[in-house]
Formats: C-alpha cells, sequence, structure tokens
C-alpha cells in the first residue's frame, strides 16, 4: 500500500466518491457526511492510502491563517482522518499522519491543528490545549453563528520553533476543519 497525495483542486468526482464512501464507512451513515468527501468544509489536500485499488484511509489537509492572541500564525488544520473498517489495526492511520506531518514540516504553517481525542495524535507528539476559541459554527453547511468556547479535543503539534499560547483566544477565522 503506498500513500497518494491528491491536491483538492484536482480531485475528480470519482475520488471524490470513493473518499464519500470511505468517510461514511469510517465514521459512520448518521455522522452528517451526507455521502460528501468532507464534513464542514473542502480542505486544500488529501492523503489518501489504497489497498488493491481500493481507498482504504485518508486525511485531509488545510492551510490556514488564524489568530492565536494579537499574532496571525499560519497552520495545517487536520481533519477527517479515516480508516476502512476492514482495515483497521493495520497502522494506516499513523502511516497517513507521519506523512502529513513531513509534508506539513515543508510548508509557512508554524503548527499542526486538530480536534480529535485518539491516542494515535498524542503519540505523534500532539498535545491538548487549553485555548478559548472563536469559530464559525456550521451545520449541515450552514453557517449558524460565531461561537467562543473551550474545545477539550484542540491538539496542536508544532513544526518550527514556535511557541504555542496556551493563555491566547485562538480565532479559527472559520469553522472547524
Amino acid at each position: 500500500m503506498q500513500i497518494e497525495a491528491i491536491h483538492e483542486i484536482d480531485l475528480t468526482r470519482g475520488q471524490d466518491e470513493e473518499i464519500a464512501s470511505l468517510l461514511s464507512d469510517a465514521f459512520g451513515p448518521d455522522t452528517g457526511y451526507d455521502n460528501r468527501s468532507f464534513y464542514k468544509q473542502r480542505f486544500h489536500m488529501r492523503l489518501i492510502m489504497r489497498d488493491e485499488g481500493q481507498v482504504v484511509g485518508h486525511v485531509a489537509l488545510l492551510l490556514r491563517e488564524v489568530r492565536l492572541g494579537g499574532q496571525h500564525v499560519p497552520i495545517i488544520g487536520v481533519g477527517e482522518v479515516g480508516t476502512a473498517h476492514s482495515h483497521r489495526g493495520q497502522g494506516i492511520a499513523t502511516s497517513l499522519m507521519t506523512e502529513a506531518i513531513a509534508q506539513s514540516r515543508k510548508t509557512l504553517a508554524a503548527f499542526m491543528v486538530l480536534f480529535g481525542v485518539r491516542p494515535l495524535y498524542a503519540g505523534l507528539g500532539f498535545v491538548n490545549k487549553p485555548n478559548k476559541m472563536r469559530l464559525m459554527a456550521v451545520h449541515e453547511l450552514r453557517t449558524l453563528r460565531i461561537d467562543e468556547r473551550c474545545e477539550p479535543s484542540l491538539m496542536v503539534l508544532p513544526l518550527k520553533d514556535e511557541p504555542w499560547n496556551n493563555d491566547a483566544l485562538l480565532d479559527l477565522l472559520g469553522p472547524m476543519f
């Protein structure tokens, strides 16, 4: 199995449908994907893994500028980390996340940011952060409001030598990913 990178602008209808099918399998039919390859927004790049032509793993990456206190900070947002039920326990998510980290280190981003609770993330160096966040609340592809809240699943991985300010308001300048 090999990892394939697909830029969102190059995503074909067939690839989009394959990813949507995988995400439905990985997260369940009633999780809000509604046969889409994304939950709240499209990403900039997808990393997928295939086994005998079938997509069995996926992670999506988004380059975004956010505000951390008074600073503008470029980040890579990580979303939709999923593995087909039939291929769980084979290290697919770990391989995809390791590649995502390697590719992210080559970008302008200072940090990778994700919202998750799986031990895999801590094992790769992501750390929970206590920051209060400002974000656009999105549900079923509709903007609802702007929220400010703490999100216990916020995890951050430094990509450069910049420190993360745990006390600063994190303004995502958009929805969670």
